[in-house]
């Protein structure tokens, strides 16, 4: 039995990634229902309006002119200037994006949406500590915001800080219960501190309510397969995670055809662990690292050995 770490995956990684791809598909900003007695006041409100309709379109481009046009009838419209740092941070221009919630923040220093949206723009650019900073303000300002401590949570993981991890998505699956990522990075973290059954007890949470999570049964099949803990291995589960996450991915994925390769290991099919791990091995531009290791994994399964973390 060959015990290894998987650095090309690490758990911290794993957090951000996960936490920006939620972070992507979250909630749009809100339509503003207010009536200003001031007719160009309540254009700019029209137009801000117009720019949501066409952001839950994904029309972003016609989002971004309308909150534009919006800022311009009405240069005290926090909203329309943190709607557009949306648009921004979405797009990858952190910068015009921080800008633009430092004006909603300066208008309206009470608008809790624009501190946990510039709070994930910092964590996309490794800023976590002023990451942690805006989703902790953004509690103050509303202490049940599942989405808030589900954010600081990611960020607490990303810097390996599990135990106030957990903690925050003990809160966030308090408030959402139905929010199937917390249950997700909250097994991540406590895989991290070798809690293997709270781990695997969460990723088949996450299934439940997101039973097209590719990520969660990568991670469930990867648990499964290679565990130190030999209790909680088992191999024809793994293999039958494994493929699920191959097909929601279409095969296209290096690291979950990597996964399967290891579940068919300790499933007792070394031929089939060799010939997907060589069709990871081929996967053009392969990340070297990760290279290194799938070749790593190869000499084992062709050593009719199975594959297991490091506790």
């Amino acid at each position: 039995m060959t015990t290894k770490t998987r650095p090309e995956f690490p758990a911290s990684t794993r957090f951000l990634l996960v936490a920006l791809a939620v972070a992507m598909s979250c909630a749009a900003p809100l339509r503003l229902a207010a009536q200003e007695p001031d007719a160009t006041l309540q254009k700019g409100i029209d137009v801000y309006n117009k720019g949501i309709d066409a952001f839950n379109k994904n029309d972003f481009d016609a989002a971004l002119d309308d909150f534009c046009e919006a800022i311009e009838i009405d240069p005290k419209l926090a909203q329309a200037y943190n709607s557009r740092g949306r648009v921004y941070g979405s797009r990858g221009d952190y910068e015009k994006a921080i800008n633009d919630f430092d004006l909603a923040l300066q208008l309206d220093p009470r608008l809790e949406e624009a501190y946990y949206s510039r709070g994930r723009v910092f964590a996309a650019r490794g800023d976590n500590a002023n990451a942690i900073a805006d989703y902790s303000a953004a509690l103050k300002i509303n202490p049940y915001d599942a989405q808030a401590y589900f954010y600081r949570g990611s960020a607490y993981g990303t810097q390996e800080n599990y135990n106030l991890a957990i903690a925050d998505f003990n809160m966030a699956i308090q408030f959402d219960p139905k929010l199937g990522q917390a249950y997700h990075l909250r097994g991540g973290a406590y895989k991290a501190k070798g809690d293997y059954v709270k781990a695997l007890k969460d990723y088949t949470q996450t299934l439940k309510l997101e039973p097209k999570n590719g990520e969660a049964y990568n991670d469930r099949a990867w648990l499964l397969a290679t565990c130190p803990d030999a209790t909680v291995r088992n191999g024809a589960q793994a293999v039958a995670d494994a493929t699920e996450a191959c097909a929601l991915s279409n095969w296209k994925n290096p690291a979950t055809i990597d996964t399967l390769a290891a579940a068919c290991a300790e499933a007792g099919d070394f031929a089939s662990a060799v010939k997907w791990e060589t069709k990871c091995l081929a996967f053009p531009d392969l990340d070297p690292t990760a290279a290194a290791d799938a070749n790593s994994h190869l000499a084992v399964y062709q050593a009719h050995r199975p594959y297991h973390a490091d506790p």
